[in-house]
């Protein structure tokens, strides 16, 4: 019940991890990790070049890299290798918050108080 009362009356986001990336790829398959990196909402930091392989930094969310290994192994025909940390938390977009929060039960009812001030019922069947 509190924690009910506390979600109504206060502006509550969903956060999710960001993660560092760290991908040295082939010269030739950068522009493909690339584009797949910006299409999972990452946004690229820096692109160092070292002799025949490059280096990619970029930040990501977590829910992105979860199910990257094999595709950045199909992407670059299993040349480049990842690392990743935690970096920071962000909120999350609107949408994968109403997603996310509808994929969560909670006595069969969650409350979602939007940017708008306003509430929205979002059951879960």
């Amino acid at each position: 019940m509190a924690f009910k009362k506390a979600m109504e009356a206060g502006r509550s986001v969903l956060l999710e991890p960001l993660m560092s990336v760290e991908i040295e790829t082939p010269t030739d398959t950068v522009g493909a990790v690339m584009g797949d990196i910006n299409a999972r909402r990452g946004r690229i930091v820096s692109v160092n070049a070292d002799d025949h392989a490059e280096q990619i930094n970029a930040l990501v969310p977590l829910a992105e890299l979860l199910k990257y290994a094999p595709v950045l192994n199909a992407l670059t025909g299993g040349r480049a290798a990842m690392r990743w940390s935690l970096r920071a938390t962000k909120k999350s977009p609107g949408n994968w918050q109403r997603k996310s929060v509808r994929r969560t039960r909670l006595n069969g009812m969650l409350w979602l108080r939007t940017e708008a001030d306003q509430s929205v019922d979002l059951r879960t069947t």
